[in-house]
C-alpha cells in the first residue's frame, strides 16, 4: 500500500461521521435493487454493530434486512446519485437505530457512491421539544384572544343599549317641543291663524310640487335618495333602492335600526360623521361604510347629505343620497393588492414594507427592529432545477416565515429570494436575536419539491431604530448592509448593523464608482512574479498580477476590487484587457530578449462562463502572435462547483488549442483529490496557506507532501506559491515539488525589472537546500 493511501485511510477512519463506499446493484433491466459495501470506516462499523470483515462485500439488505421497511427509500435515493453522477443530502429518522442522521452522498464514478452519516439525534430532539413548546404557547395565546373577543362583544351590546336610551330621551324632548308649539298656535289670534292657514296652503302646494320633482329624480336615479324631517322625525328613501337591496323600509326609518345593518367596524365612524354634521361641525355630511343586505353580504356605500337650519341655526331638515360603490371598492382592493402584495407568496411587498416601517417609526413609542434576510446560494437552485421549482420553494419559504413570527410583527418579500421582517415589542438585543433565530431555524428542515430534497440556509442582517436609522430608507439600507456582511463572511448567520459596516459600505461605494472608469483612465498595471524550476533553477515563466493605482484611493488590493468587478459586471472587460496586455508584453520579451517560457494569466470563473471566452483567447493569440503553448490560464476551484461538465468541455477545447490550464489556490476551496484526475488541467498550484505551515512538523506538512506525491503520480505539474524562506524551499525540494514561486526568489515586479531576471536566466537554489 502506498504512503498517500495510508494517510487518507487514516483521515477517513478517524472521522467522527460514518463513511462508506458502495456499488449499486441492478436487476436484468437495469433497475436498482440493492447496494454493496466496498469500504467503510470504524464509525460506520460502530453504527451497524458489525466488524469490517463481516460487512465488506455484503449487500445492505443482508446487513439490515428490514431497511425496506423504513419510511425513506434509501436504495432509490442513493441510486439516483450513483447512476446520475450527482450529489445530494438528506436528514432522515432511522427507525432501526432510533436515531436521526444527516446523510451526504456523492458519486465519483458511474454506479458507485460515497455516503457520510452524521448523528444529529440530539439536535433533532431539541428541535422537536422547541416545536412542542411553541405549540403550547400558541394554544395559550388563542385562549387569551378568545376571552378578549367575548369582552368586546359585551361592550358593544352595552353601547347599543345606551344609544337606544339616548334616542328615547331625544324623542321625548322633541315631543315636548312639538306640544309647546301646538299650545302657542292655539292661543294665537284668529287673524294670525287665518294668515298661517293661507301660508300653510301655499306651503303644501310647494311641498307637493317638490315631492313630485323628488319622486321623479328618485325613480330616474340608481342612488338611494333620502331625507329626514327632524321636526316630526319622518325619514324616507327611494323605494326601488331599498327594495333592490332587500332592506325593510322600517330599518331606514329608525336611525338605530339603520346603524344595526352597518358593518360593526364602520358604525362608530358613521355615527361620528352624522353627529358632526347635525352639530354644525362640518358643512356637509359624507361617510363611507358597509351595509348588510338581506342575504347577509355587505355592500360598500358613500352616504352624502346636507342640513337646512332655521333662523336660530338649528337644523330641521336633512337630505342626501346613498351611492353604491361596491364594484369600485373591489377594483380598488384589487389594485391595492397588486400594488402592495407579492403575487407569488401572497406576502406584502417592498412598497408596503417601506410604508409600514415609516408608520411604525412615526407612531410607535417603542423601538423597532428590521430584519433583512436572503437565501444563501439560491441562484444555484434556479440554475440547476429551473425557476418553476425555485418559485415553489419560495412559496414554502413564505409560509414558514409567516408561522415563525408573532401577530404584531410584519413580514414582506422584498424581491427574488430576499425577505424582511419588522419586529415590535422587544426589550433588548438578546430578545431580537432569539426571535431572529426562530426565523433562521425555519431552514433547518429541508425543502422538498417533486420528491427532490433542497437543504438551504439563510443570512440575516438586523438594523434597530432609531439607532441605525430614523426613516425607512436608511433602516432598510443598513439592515441590507448587515445582511451582505454575513453573506460575505460566513453565510447562514445573523448580524446586527454597525457603524463600521456603514464605513465599509461607503468605502465600497467609492471603490465601485472609481472602478467603473479605471480601465478607461488606464489606471490598471500588470506586475509579474517569476516561477523557477526546482531542479535546475531556470525560469519556468511569470504570473501576471493585476494592480490598480487610483489617484484618490492609491494602491487598491485585488482582494478588494476583483470581487466588486465581478459583482457589477465589468470583470469581463478587465479580464480581456489583462489577457491582451500580458500576451503583448510576453511577445515583446520574446522578440527583444528571446524569452520562451510561460506567461500565466488569472481568469475569473465569470469570464469562463461567457459564451465567447474561447473566441477571445483564440483572437488574442492570433493578434499578439505568441505560441498557444506559452499561455497558461489560471482557474480556481469555484468554476467547478455548479457547472462541472460545461467547464470541462470549455477547458478541453482550450487544451486542444494548445493553451495550458493551471488549477490555482488548491486547498482553499472545495478541494478534492478524487476529482483531479478527471479535470482537464496541466498544472496544480498549491496555495500559500499550505506552504506557510510546512516550516514546522505537523499535519499541513504531511498533507502537502502527500498532495505533491499524488499529483505527480497522475501526471500533473506542481507549483508551490508563497515560498518565503529557505526552510519552506528545502522541504519542497525534498518533496519533489516541480516549481516554486514566492518572495524568496522574486517579488511581483514591473515589466522593466523582469528583463533583468530573463537575462540572468536562472536563480541559484542550492544555497537554500540542506543536503
Amino acid at each position: 500500500m502506498e504512503i498517500s493511501d495510508n494517510f487518507y485511510y487514516a483521515l477517513i477512519n478517524n472521522m467522527f461521521s460514518g463513511y462508506a463506499y458502495h456499488k449499486i446493484i441492478t436487476d436484468s433491466n437495469g433497475n436498482p435493487i440493492d447496494y454493496e459495501f466496498i469500504d467503510i470506516n470504524d464509525a460506520y462499523c460502530k453504527l451497524l454493530g458489525y466488524k469490517r470483515e463481516d460487512i465488506i462485500g455484503k449487500r445492505i439488505t443482508e446487513i439490515i434486512p428490514d431497511i425496506t421497511q423504513e419510511s425513506f427509500d434509501w436504495i432509490y435515493f442513493f441510486s439516483n446519485i450513483a447512476l446520475g453522477g450527482s450529489n445530494n443530502s438528506t436528514i432522515q429518522y432511522f427507525k432501526k437505530y432510533n436515531k436521526w442522521f444527516q446523510v451526504n452522498a456523492f458519486s465519483n464514478k458511474y454506479g458507485y457512491f460515497v455516503e457520510i452519516f452524521t448523528d444529529i439525534t440530539e439536535t433533532k430532539e431539541k428541535e422537536l421539544l422547541l416545536k412542542q413548546k411553541n405549540e403550547e404557547l400558541m394554544e395559550l395565546y388563542e385562549e387569551i384572544a378568545s376571552s378578549e373577543e367575548e369582552l368586546r362583544q359585551h361592550n358593544e351590546e352595552l353601547t347599543k343599549v345606551y344609544e337606544e336610551i339616548a334616542a328615547s330621551e331625544e324623542e321625548l324632548k322633541q315631543q315636548n317641543e312639538h306640544i309647546s308649539g301646538l299650545y302657542e298656535e292655539i292661543v294665537a289670534s284668529e287673524e294670525n291663524l287665518n294668515e298661517q292657514n293661507l301660508l300653510l296652503q301655499k306651503s303644501n302646494n310647494i311641498i307637493k310640487e317638490k315631492e313630485q320633482i323628488y319622486r321623479l329624480i328618485s325613480e330616474a336615479s340608481n342612488d338611494g335618495i333620502w331625507y329626514w324631517n327632524m321636526k316630526d322625525g319622518k325619514r324616507n328613501i327611494a323605494y326601488d333602492w331599498y327594495s333592490d337591496l332587500g332592506i325593510p323600509l322600517d330599518l331606514f326609518c329608525d336611525i338605530n335600526s339603520w346603524y344595526s345593518i352597518i358593518h360593526p367596524d364602520d358604525v362608530n365612524i358613521a355615527k361620528k360623521s352624522f353627529d358632526n354634521c347635525i352639530k354644525g361641525l362640518t358643512k356637509n355630511y359624507e361617510c363611507t361604510y358597509r351595509i348588510r343586505t338581506i342575504n347577509g353580504n355587505y355592500k360598500w356605500f358613500i352616504s352624502r347629505g346636507k342640513t337646512l337650519t332655521d333662523v336660530n341655526g338649528k337644523p330641521y331638515l336633512m337630505a342626501g343620497a346613498h351611492i353604491d360603490i361596491t364594484n369600485r371598492k373591489i377594483r380598488e382592493d384589487k389594485i391595492k393588492y397588486l400594488a402592495y402584495y407579492d403575487t407569488l407568496t401572497g406576502l406584502p411587498n417592498r412598497a408596503y414594507l417601506m410604508e409600514k416601517v415609516s408608520e411604525y417609526i412615526d407612531c410607535s413609542n417603542n423601538n423597532i427592529a428590521l430584519i433583512v434576510m436572503d437565501i444563501d446560494d439560491f441562484k444555484s437552485v434556479n440554475d440547476s432545477v429551473g425557476f418553476s421549482v425555485g418559485d415553489m420553494i419560495l412559496k414554502q419559504v413564505g409560509h414558514r416565515l409567516k408561522k415563525a413570527i408573532v401577530d404584531q410583527d410584519f413580514i414582506a418579500r422584498l424581491s427574488g429570494d430576499e425577505f424582511a421582517i419588522i419586529l415590535n415589542g422587544f426589550d433588548n438585543n438578546e430578545e431580537i436575536i432569539k426571535r431572529a433565530n426562530l426565523v433562521k431555524n425555519c431552514f433547518d428542515e429541508p425543502f422538498i419539491v417533486d420528491k427532490i430534497i433542497h437543504q438551504l440556509s439563510i443570512s440575516l442582517g438586523i438594523a434597530v431604530s432609531p439607532y441605525d436609522g430614523i426613516d425607512s430608507k436608511e433602516l432598510i439600507k443598513n439592515a441590507d448592509t448587515a445582511m451582505y456582511k454575513v453573506k460575505n463572511m460566513s453565510k447562514n448567520s445573523i448580524s446586527f448593523f454597525t457603524q463600521e459596516m456603514k464605513e465599509e459600505f461607503l468605502t465600497r461605494i467609492n471603490v465601485e464608482k472609481q472602478l467603473k472608469t479605471a480601465l478607461l483612465n488606464k489606471e490598471f498595471k500588470l506586475y509579474y512574479q517569476p516561477q523557477f524550476d526546482m531542479k535546475t533553477g531556470k525560469i519556468r515563466g511569470f504570473e501576471a498580477l493585476l494592480r490598480w493605482i487610483n489617484k484618490d484611493l492609491g494602491l487598491v488590493s485585488p482582494m478588494i476590487f476583483i470581487p466588486i468587478a465581478e459583482e457589477i459586471g465589468i470583470i469581463n472587460d478587465i479580464g480581456e484587457w489583462v489577457l491582451k496586455e500580458a500576451c503583448r508584453q510576453y511577445k515583446e520579451w520574446n522578440i527583444n530578449n528571446s524569452f520562451r517560457g510561460i506567461i500565466s494569466v488569472n481568469i475569473s470563473p465569470i469570464q469562463l462562463k461567457t459564451n465567447n471566452f474561447y473566441n477571445t483567447v483564440s483572437d488574442v493569440l492570433e493578434e499578439t502572435g505568441i505560441e498557444s503553448g506559452c499561455l497558461e490560464l489560471e482557474i480556481t476551484e469555484n468554476l467547478f462547483i455548479d457547472a462541472l461538465e460545461p467547464a470541462k468541455i470549455l477547458l478541453n477545447k482550450l487544451i486542444e488549442l494548445g493553451v495550458r490550464i493551471s488549477l490555482d489556490d488548491f486547498g482553499t476551496g472545495y478541494s478534492s483529490l478524487s476529482y483531479l484526475k478527471s479535470l482537464p488541467i496541466d498544472t496544480l498550484k498549491i496555495d500559500k496557506s499550505f506552504i506557510k505551515n510546512t516550516t514546522y512538523t505537523g499535519v499541513e506538512r504531511e498533507i502537502t507532501r502527500s498532495v505533491i506525491e499524488l499529483v505527480r503520480k497522475i501526471g500533473l505539474e506542481t507549483i508551490a506559491e508563497g515560498v518565503e524562506n529557505d526552510k519552506q524551499l528545502n522541504f519542497l525540494y525534498k518533496s519533489f515539488c516541480d516549481n516554486i514561486q514566492g518572495f524568496l526568489t522574486g517579488k511581483p515586479m514591473p515589466p522593466e525589472q523582469v528583463v533583468k531576471i530573463i537575462e540572468q536566466g536562472k536563480v541559484d537554489l542550492s544555497k537554500y537546500i540542506d543536503d
